[in-house]
């Protein structure tokens, strides 16, 4: 006799769950991570960079000229506790010691603001305005990051998101437009996302590639998946995809393979690259065989566009140093982080890749 479940009382839960798509569930269980790992409030992450340089500050001789702390840099390095920043990073963050001391006094023990400083950085040159281009960018990196045209909300999120990856991963901070310098630009959202040249299938490849599903087989995706399963074991083989590549392969998650291995594949096919990633329905030029990720093209195109690395970071996924590795040479692309990063771009696919010259 099989044994009872112990919780009967989770039945109609997990019933809900079966019924949930995909794209609900990933959605889910994105909500639980974050509330079971909730992100430190800015507060927190005064205390954890100044408190240190406060308690310090407040036994430390004041120059009664001035009023000014008389802590130096190489005090504080001497006392301060393990973990603690240096004084070195806190001088170049606040772009000198004596600020950074100011920043510190800003504020209370508990991370309180109460002046004369500011416990954050402040730049006298103040922001430069931003552009309509910069506008637009944001709005495609957003929807690229969601797989989907992002509502206003969903965009005022994802704007405090980009800010947290950047402070995690240490990449060139992104200028992203806040919601109110949107609307001074454009008037409403609904002009906005129409000003934003970003296709359908654009969107469903990027929200394939960071889902790690198939194409949906609305758009392009299910023709090159329905050809790919009908070559023979022959030309198969000849591909050399690896386990994992192969189990993709049968089940339609093209985007997974190697940038190298998918042009393999698309020449079998005698299509583009922009084909087989979903991007068009139409075959295109067929894609040589000896393809590679070129990382001058992609360096000159994210230069003449002014696109930072965080953006790049946030539509593929990637680590700051899986980015350094690809842009180097030393790991190799999916097709599906190459058909976003082009996207991001506003490109075709194969303008971010070379043929290898033996």
């Amino acid at each position: 006799m099989a044994p009872s479940d112990p919780f009967p009382e989770l039945e109609p839960l997990l019933a809900m769950l079966d019924l949930l798509p995909l794209e609900g569930a990933c959605e889910l269980e994105r909500a639980l991570f974050l509330r079971r790992n909730p992100e430190p409030t800015a507060r927190d992450r005064r205390l954890a960079e100044l408190g240190p340089l406060h308690a310090l500050l407040q036994g430390a001789p004041v120059d009664p000229w001035t009023g000014e702390s008389m802590l130096e840099r190489q005090t504080y390095d001497r006392l301060r506790p393990k973990g603690a920043p240096s004084g070195r990073a806190l001088g170049e963050r606040y772009r000198s010691w004596p600020k950074a001391r100011r920043a510190a006094l800003g504020m209370t023990a508990d991370g309180r603001r109460i002046g004369p400083g500011q416990p954050w950085v402040t730049y006298s040159g103040g922001v430069r305005p931003y552009s309509r281009e910069e506008c637009l960018l944001a709005y495609r990196a957003c929807a690229l990051s969601l797989g989907r045209r992002p509502s206003s909300q969903r965009y005022i999120d994802w704007v405090a998101s980009q800010k947290r990856l950047e402070r995690a991963t240490g990449a060139e901070q992104a200028r992203v437009p806040l919601y109110r310098v949107i609307r001074r630009f454009f008037g409403s959202w609904a002009a906005f996302a129409a000003a934003t040249r970003l296709s359908e299938a654009e969107l469903d490849v990027a929200w394939a590639h960071r889902l790690n599903v198939p194409v949906p087989v609305t758009t392009a995706g299910a023709q090159p998946t329905e050809r790919a399963r009908a070559l023979s074991a022959e030309a198969l083989t000849a591909l050399e995809l690896t386990k994992v590549e192969r189990k993709a392969l049968r089940d339609g998650r093209l985007l997974k393979l190697r940038l190298s291995r998918a042009a393999q594949l698309a020449n079998e096919l005698s299509g583009s690259l922009a084909w087989l990633s979903g991007h068009t329905l139409e075959l295109g030029a067929p894609t040589m065989r000896d393809v590679v990720f070129d990382a001058a093209a992609y360096k000159r195109l994210r230069g003449e566009q002014a696109v930072p690395e965080a953006l790049v970071l946030g539509c593929t996924g990637w680590s700051l140093g899986a980015l350094r590795r690809v842009v180097r040479g030393a790991e190799e692309p999916t097709l599906g982080a190459v058909a976003t990063i082009a996207s991001l771009l506003g490109v075709e696919v194969g303008e971010l890749c070379a043929v290898l010259v033996s």
